[in-house]
């Protein structure tokens, strides 16, 4: 299982590609949201400072992850989306600001896949409202579309929910996804990947899974947009291809 998913990672790639006419329309298509907003009124590119003072005027509490070269994190614990014991992380890059935000779900419980589940599919239903039909629906295991590389300065790094994912991969001794949800957002200058999904892994020195529900936000310029959506559809497409060829 784990080397499938580690071929997977390896497997993408954002070198400029192309825009497929699918890919065309998705982008036509994409909702327009202008100051697109995060938790407290954080904007896209805002810096550690700017994001700790809106976070603490809103009245929750900041907590400093650990540097890693340019790469810095900020963490705000407590109730979101009506969900408790939360927790929403600030990823940022250098001198750019925040340019990802995610959110893990009730902490505690990490062992009740019935009750993830269920605010899973409550967050979903939320995220539709608000955003409209995603562009990517999959709930069997090994659903997820693609994994989301960002570049900046030449240097390649991710955004939480997807280093948290990565990290469940390469420690865990099994992996499934029970739902994953992917829309893009036109936000005028910049799009906004929001990659929404529910994972479990089992961890043998424990004998037990643990449950993940993630919901992240990433900024995105068009062309890394371009190569997400490629992805994406090709990934889809060599599913669909997959299931024909085994009938």
């Amino acid at each position: 299982m784990k080397k499938r998913w580690v071929a997977l990672l390896t497997a993408v790639c954002l070198v400029a590609a192309p825009m497929s006419a699918l890919a065309e329309d998705i982008l036509k298509d994409t909702p327009e949201i202008e100051n697109f907003s995060l938790h407290s009124g954080v904007m896209f590119g805002d810096s550690k400072t700017e994001v700790k003072a809106k976070e603490k005027e809103a009245g929750f509490q900041c907590t400093d992850g650990e540097k890693d070269g340019l790469s810095d994190r900020v963490f705000v614990s407590g109730m979101f989306a009506g969900i408790s014991s939360s927790t929403l992380s600030y990823d940022f890059y250098g001198e750019d600001g925040v340019y990802s935000a995610s959110y893990a779900f009730s902490d505690d419980q990490s062992y009740q896949l019935d009750a993830q589940a269920d605010d899973f599919s409550s967050i979903t239903e939320e995220l539709i409202k608000k955003y409209g039909d995603p562009i990517f629906d999959g709930t069997e295991e090994g659903g997820v579309p693609i994994y989301l590389w960002t570049y900046k300065n030449n240097e390649m790094v991710t955004g939480w929910g997807v280093y948290n994912f990565m990290r469940q991969v390469f420690s865990a001794d099994d992996l499934k996804i029970y739902g994953y949800n992917q829309w893009l957002i036109n936000a005028g200058d910049a799009y906004v990947l929001i990659d929404h999904y529910l994972s479990g892994t089992w961890f043998s020195s424990s004998a037990k899974w643990l449950y993940e529900h993630t919901l992240s936000y990433t900024c995105l310029d068009e062309e890394t947009a371009i190569n997400e959506l490629n992805s994406s559809l090709d990934s889809q497409k060599e599913k669909e291809k997959s299931k024909n060829d085994d009938l």
